[in-house]
């Protein structure tokens, strides 16, 4: 917070991949335990810091060069943060990791080792719990697994900061906007749910972009 005022921060970054994982999107609610850590604890330990300090977060994945180069940088996901978990606590025995398709550690010792159906290396790992803390969200548009065939809803209404991302070389780590006028502009985003405990899974679009498949959860 500046001044004690609270500010509006959305937080992009590069996916990769989008196997479910990470984040995981599942049963109306999308979960990032996995990934955007490490051992300064990353992304994830910044979005925890500043959401515990009264903030709004909102994130932003964008489809990184490695999972389709033609289409880099088109959107994946939007969501608001509106909980954050202690790695502990999501993935303790019966915790609400389980069942999940991102349930991929378990307590050994005291310590969170990875279970047979985890693809991360020990690398991976260290920083995964790295990152300590799982973001979540019950108020989200997921674009799915069709980088680059939907996502323009979002490019048109945040225009120049697509312009400016677009731009760079690369995009390496994660990036932070403030972004006070963002609250009110989502009041005027049809594919954005305006209230938690809503979530759009928007599937593709036509050719000239004057139709979209959506389902509500």
């Amino acid at each position: 917070m500046i001044g004690g005022k609270k500010q509006v921060l959305l937080y992009v970054y590069i996916l990769n991949n989008d196997s479910g994982f990470a984040p995981c999107v599942q049963d109306n609610w999308l979960t990032l335990a996995c990934c955007k850590g490490g051992i300064k604890g990353g992304m994830r330990m910044s979005v925890t810091k500043k959401f515990n300090e009264g903030n709004t977060i909102y994130l932003l994945g964008l489809c990184g060069k490695m999972l389709n180069r033609e289409t880099a940088y088109s959107p994946i996901y939007f969501a608001k943060v509106d909980e954050v978990l202690d790695m502990n606590d999501y993935y303790a025995d019966g915790g609400r990791a389980s069942g999940r398709k991102d349930d991929v550690y378990k307590f050994v010792n005291g310590e969170l080792k990875p279970k047979p159906n985890n693809h991360h290396s020990e690398y991976d790992r260290a920083k995964d719990v790295g990152g300590r803390y799982v973001l979540c969200s019950h108020q989200f548009t997921y674009w799915g697994d069709k980088c680059g065939s939907s996502g323009f809803e979002i490019e048109n209404d945040l225009i120049e900061l697509f312009a400016g991302i677009r731009k760079r070389s690369s995009v390496r780590g994660h990036i932070v906007y403030k972004r006070q006028e963002l609250e009110k502009a989502i009041l005027n985003w049809d594919w954005f749910p305006k209230q938690s405990n809503r979530c759009n899974f928007i599937s593709k679009r036509s050719i000239k972009g004057d139709s979209i498949s959506r389902r509500k959860c």
